[in-house]
């Protein structure tokens, strides 16, 4: 473990935090004090800081302490995500290891980020879950208000070697995969957007990471577009808890910016049009603007033609009706309502009547 309580202030002592490296003395000297305490169950706790290994604490008596059953993949994973963020952010703003009351989790959080704006947490995945666990963290993870980055460890990434961006998604990568603004942008298909999933190679510092991941083959054969970028180079979005690599923050502004001016130009479209059918409609003020661009576009050409060459909108039905205004039976109609077989002819429609 990263973190251990001090018996007489109360205070918690991350190992791994640029304060306390410098105290390895001052860490001896509590320890040797039997000071140092498992913010789990209480027990003491010895440090372990030598040449070749993570500093660390452990256990001084072997118990049943959920603190004390990480596995070494586990504990440099989260140590490596630890010294990404306190990097970025501060180790002010980072914490290890986090218990939160009244949140079941079969063991604390791996990373707590706090800063001034927003708060998220972060859960790494080294296996395969069970799915009492799944279940448990899905709740758990609801139930925290915040959002949580899952970071799957690289050794469950099985990709198709034959096609890049191609893997095998076990159940539990299915379930804690999630859809991101950043998966738009790799949606060039006529399909819903994908989800994003992450991949920690701890020994490497370097995340890999498919976007826009969707089912080819039921029921564990997706593909999705791959990155692969060191942790020096990422940057996170706290409020989402989102990985963001190079250049994505960058693309997603742009195409933040397209989309904003096109719904400008698609609402001007409608203003405009709404002035010229009260123009070409005398008496009609609220003339209904129609939802997509393209009908709007029919109907600005529609209003620049004189009234008596306005085409009818079912030409192939040269049939007769009733007109809804006048009450005569006529086939010079510019409108038919074919549940009830009335229509508005044109006679009335030169008189104002629409």
């Amino acid at each position: 473990m990263y973190k251990c309580i001090h018996a007489h202030s109360g205070e918690e002592i991350v190992i791994l935090a640029p304060n306390w490296r410098s105290r390895l003395a001052d860490l001896r000297q509590l320890d040797n004090l039997d000071c140092l305490l498992c913010q789990g169950w209480g027990q003491r706790v010895r440090v372990r800081a030598g040449k070749h290994r993570r500093w660390h604490f452990a256990h001084k008596h072997l118990q049943n302490c959920p603190f004390q059953q990480a596995t070494p993949a586990l504990l440099h994973a989260r140590a490596v995500v630890y010294d990404w963020l306190a990097s970025q952010l501060g180790a002010q703003a980072v914490d290890v290891e986090t218990l939160v009351p009244g949140i079941d989790l079969p063991r604390p959080l791996d990373i707590w980020v706090n800063t001034p704006e927003a708060h998220c947490a972060c859960w790494i995945i080294e296996t395969r879950l069970q799915p009492a666990i799944r279940q448990q963290l899905q709740t758990a993870f609801q139930n925290l208000t915040v959002p949580v980055l899952v970071l799957f460890l690289v050794d469950m990434l099985h990709q198709d070697s034959n096609r890049v961006g191609t893997a095998y998604l076990t159940t539990t990568e299915r379930e804690f995969s999630r859809r991101t603004a950043y998966d738009v942008l790799e949606n060039v298909l006529n399909r819903p957007v994908g989800k994003s999933l992450h991949y920690l190679d701890a020994e490497q510092e370097q995340v890999t990471t498919l976007r826009d991941v969707h089912c080819i083959h039921q029921p564990q054969v997706f593909q999705g577009v791959l990155r692969v970028d060191k942790l020096v180079s990422l940057t996170l979005n706290i409020t989402d808890a989102e990985i963001i690599h190079p250049g994505e923050q960058e693309r997603l502004e742009k195409f933040a910016s397209r989309q904003a001016h096109r719904r400008e130009k698609i609402d001007l479209s409608r203003r405009a049009l709404g002035g010229v059918l009260d123009r070409m409609l005398p008496g009609k003020q609220d003339h209904p603007v129609p939802e997509s661009s393209q009908s709007a576009g029919n109907l600005m050409r529609l209003s620049r033609t004189p009234v008596s060459q306005i085409p009818r909108p079912d030409q192939l039905l040269n049939r007769k009706a009733v007109c809804m205004f006048c009450g005569k039976e006529t086939d010079d109609w510019w409108y038919l309502d074919r549940a009830t077989g009335k229509c508005k002819c044109r006679d009335c429609l030169k008189k104002g009547k629409s």
